[in-house]
C-alpha cells in the first residue's frame, strides 16, 4: 500500500508542477529524499514501463504518454531556466548564439542552475551555473571573458568577442550590489575576475570586482 501511495505522490508531483522535463536527481534530492535511492530508481523504472515517463538519458525522463519531436528543444528550454533561475549557453554554444562564430558545434554547452555536476544529455553537455546572481547579462560576461582568455579565434571572431564583452560591460551592473554575496561558489578562475577589474578600472569598479572575489574564496575554500 506504500509502494503505491509513493509512486503516486510521484505522478502527482509531476502533474501539479507541470513538470516536462523530470530530472531524476535533481527532483529526488528536492522532494523525494525520504525514500532510499534504489526505491526511487524502481519507480522510475515503472513508471517508464506504464509509459507515464519517457527515457531521454540516464536521470533524465519526459513526462508524457508519448516522445515528442521537438525534445531536444525542450530539454535546452529545461536547462536555460527553471523558472526562477536563468542559465546560459557556453563555450562555442554562446559564440554561436551570439554570431560570433558560424559553425553550430556538434555538442552545446549549457551552464545551468539545475544540474550538480557536470551531465551529457543527448547532444547537450551541461554544467553546473554555481553562482545564482539572476542577472545574464552578467553570467554572460563572465563566461565571454573565460573563453577570450583561452584565445584560441581566428582574428574576425577575437574582434567581434571584445565587442560583445563591450556590450555588457556597458550593462554592466555590479556584483557587489547583490544579496547573495557570499552564498554561492564562485565559477571562474582569478584571471578571468583579473581581467574584468582591469576593464572596469575606467568606471572605478575594479575594487570591487576583486573584493567579490576575495570574498567568494574565503567562503568557498575554492583557489584560483
Amino acid at each position: 500500500m506504500k509502494s503505491h501511495s509513493d509512486i503516486n505522490l510521484i505522478r502527482h508531483y509531476c502533474n501539479i508542477k507541470h513538470i516536462e522535463i523530470f530530472d531524476s536527481s535533481f527532483h529526488y534530492q528536492k522532494e523525494f529524499s525520504h525514500l532510499s535511492e534504489s526505491v526511487f530508481r524502481k519507480y522510475m523504472s515503472r513508471l517508464v514501463e506504464e509509459g507515464f515517463l519517457q527515457y531521454v538519458a540516464k536521470g533524465i525522463y519526459y513526462v508524457g504518454w508519448k516522445m515528442p519531436e521537438d525534445i531536444d528543444k525542450r530539454i535546452e528550454q529545461y536547462f536555460l531556466s527553471d523558472g526562477h533561475n536563468k542559465g546560459i549557453f557556453g563555450g562555442k554554444a554562446l559564440l554561436y548564439k551570439l554570431g560570433i562564430i558560424n559553425e553550430k558545434p556538434e555538442i552545446i554547452e549549457i551552464l545551468s542552475p539545475v544540474v550538480t555536476k557536470n551531465r551529457n544529455i543527448r547532444n547537450y553537455y551541461v554544467k553546473p551555473l554555481n553562482s545564482r546572481v539572476n542577472d545574464t547579462n552578467t553570467i554572460e560576461l563572465l563566461e565571454l571573458l573565460s573563453i577570450s582568455i583561452k584565445n584560441d579565434l581566428d582574428e574576425d571572431s577575437q574582434e567581434q568577442l571584445i565587442m560583445a564583452i563591450g556590450e555588457r560591460l556597458l550593462k554592466y551592473k555590479g556584483l557587489t550590489n547583490s544579496p547573495m554575496l557570499g552564498v554561492y561558489k564562485i565559477d571562474y578562475s582569478r584571471v578571468v575576475y583579473s581581467k574584468l577589474a582591469i576593464l572596469l578600472e575606467p568606471l572605478h569598479k575594479s575594487n570591487e570586482v576583486k573584493q567579490w572575489y576575495e570574498n567568494q574564496i574565503e567562503i568557498s575554500n575554492k583557489k584560483g
